[in-house]
């Protein structure tokens, strides 16, 4: 899978199931033209994953 967008910045696996993949993605320092031809720039994407993600062990301190 290709996203619409030039600089996805960070993915994370959430849902209940911890099946989707969510990607946020920059605008910042874009020129105007740029953000014509990627007007979702800045966008956050969730995609149903084909696996899942592992859960987060709490830190114990």
């Amino acid at each position: 899978m290709q996203l619409v967008v030039p600089h996805a910045t960070d993915c994370t696996f959430g849902g209940k199931n911890l099946d989707v993949l969510f990607i946020t993605s920059a605008r910042e320092t874009m020129t105007p033209q740029q953000l014509q031809q990627a007007p979702l720039s800045g966008s956050l994407f969730a995609i149903d994953a084909d696996v899942r993600g592992l859960a987060c062990t709490p830190f114990a301190g």
